[in-house]
């Protein structure tokens, strides 16, 4: 671990020169979708890492601070329901307007090739 840093109130150049500095193989982003991937996306040619990975709440469940759903819930694909209800303000637009569109999007794509 070459280092961290808490992105969410200096998202500037210097974040890039300070990960550059570190000649950090990895680059782990954690800053919440879809708010990383944004990042990633304007920054990615800046960076000189091998592999950027967005991981968003994947670091807070690995560290054990934060709880997935009963396996159950994960075994039959609806943990999103999980997590929808334990966080509905900061979650419905991603379950019930995001995915559907996303879906759709693809299913466009398909349909007019």
């Amino acid at each position: 671990i070459c280092g961290m840093r808490n992105g969410f109130n200096d998202l500037d150049a210097s974040v890039v020169q300070s990960i550059n500095k570190s000649k950090a193989d990895i680059l782990i982003v954690g800053l919440g979708s879809p708010l990383q991937e944004k990042w990633i996306a304007s920054n990615k040619n800046k960076l000189e890492t091998n592999l950027i990975i967005a991981v968003g709440d994947g670091t807070k469940v690995f560290a054990g601070t934060k709880i997935r759903g009963p396996k159950i819930a994960r075994t039959i694909g609806m943990e999103w329901l999980i997590r929808l209800c334990s966080d509905p303000r900061n979650m419905w637009r991603r379950y019930l307007i995001g995915i559907p569109l996303f879906i759709f999007r693809v299913l466009k794509k398909k349909i007019k090739v």
